[in-house]
This record gives C-alpha cells, structure tokens and sequence, in this order.
C-alpha cells in the first residue's frame, strides 16, 4: 500500500504534464455561399410587394480569428474533445442582377447602386480530434467541429421607383453547421485546411426613405471552405 502511495506521488508531476491542454490561436479566411434573399415592401398606403433578389454575390470571405483548446499527451495532442471560440467578419456585394415578382423576372437597371451585407459575429464549436500521425512535415489529425455562429447582419436595400434611394437595416443573425477537416502541426506553428456546410437566416426590417416599409429575409444555406494558419503553445 504504500509504495502505491508512493508511486502516485512520484508519478503525479508527470500525469500532470501528460495532461496539459493544448492551446491554439487560429485565424484565417472562409469561402462561403452568398445567401438567398427575398423582400417583402409594404408602402405607405398599404399596398404590399414581394421580391426575390437573383444572381446576388455567388461567394463570399469570411475572416475568422479563434481560440481553441484540447487536451495533450507529452506534448502531442490525444484523440478526445476539442472545443474553441472566436469572432468572424463578412462582407459582400449584394447587389441583384434582376428582381423576381409575381412570377416575372425584371432587369436591375441601378447596378451603379451597390447594395452591401456585413456580418459581425461571435463562434462556438466543440467536437472530437483524432490521434495524431506523425508526417514528414510535422503531426497531423482529423477534426469534426459542429459550430454555432450568431450576431449582427447588416444588409442595404433601394426604394423601388424611377428613383431609388439606398437605405440600411440591422438585426441579429444566426446560423449552424457542420466543418470537418486535417490540421497539420509541428513544434508551435499550425495550418489547417477544413469544409463545411452551414445553414441560417435572419429577418431585417427596414425603414425607407420614401415611407416604405421593408423586410427581408437573408437565408444561407451551402458549402463553405476555409483555411486555418495559427501557433500551438
């Protein structure tokens, strides 16, 4: 009995050591579908529209910054949970090719006014990472991350007419998904290569400058890639 006591007192600083956590910083940019969008205006008088932008921005950047952690085995990271949090920013040209109402297909002709989609968000995602295998190039291994993003959209929009004009909305956006793929690693630096698909919507109400009344309904729902850069420590 006691020289079990013993032993785990001798091997205690060295359990601890094969547990520390793994620590990375990863950033980097995400290609991502442009979202459906579809507007409802009601005027000022009541009458009510609806329109479904087409051909809007076919892809997008993301740019994603997070912190993420696992768990550690004498240096090199353990099969097990895998969990991180982070900020992203997307910004794209939105603006329609042709609006769709009433079953007809109408021409923008202002594409001179560009009409913009911002996303400031916050993400959580926690997942399984495999065992790293030793490479040429240093250990690498598999994740698969559900993630959860959510935030503040922006979107603009014109006031229908022979003369629009450009007005703004904002609203809280949120959307989930899936991303899986390999992360390479050595010593303290990282980079990783990883695919997904994520699904969200948000609901914008906006105010015109004429009286209007608009909302519109941002939905994305596609494919994604991104890759990762980062340091270990």
């Amino acid at each position: 009995m006691r020289r079990l006591l013993l032993l785990s007192i001798l091997s205690a600083p060295l359990w601890a050591e094969m547990m520390d956590p793994i620590n990375d910083l990863r950033l980097g940019p995400a290609i991502v579908m442009g979202p459906s969008i579809k507007e409802s205006i009601t005027t000022a008088a009541g009458a009510k529209a609806s329109y479904d932008w087409k051909n809007t921005g076919d892809i997008a950047l993301r740019y994603e910054a997070g912190y993420w952690q696992g768990m550690s085995r004498e240096g090199r990271s353990r099969s097990g949970f895998i969990w991180s949090v982070g900020a992203s920013y997307l910004a794209m040209d939105v603006t329609p090719q042709s609006y769709e109402t009433g079953g007809v297909t109408t021409p923008n002709v202002r594409r001179d006014l560009a009409l913009n989609l911002k996303e400031y968000g916050v993400v959580l995602g926690a997942g399984w990472a495999t065992q790293p295998s030793p490479g040429s190039l240093g250990d690498w291994n598999w994740e698969i991350i559900p993630v959860v993003r959510g935030g503040l959209l922006t979107i603009d929009t014109v006031t229908p007419g022979a003369n629009p004009e450009i007005a703004n909305g904002s609203a809280p956006f949120w959307e989930a998904g899936l991303t899986g793929g390999v992360v390479l690693s050595d010593k303290n630096w990282l980079i990783g290569l990883c695919a997904g698909w994520l699904y969200g919507t948000s609901e914008v109400k906006v105010d015109l400058p004429n009286g209007d009344k608009s909302e519109l309904t941002v939905t994305r729902n596609g494919p994604e890639a991104s890759l990762q850069v980062g340091i270990r420590f």
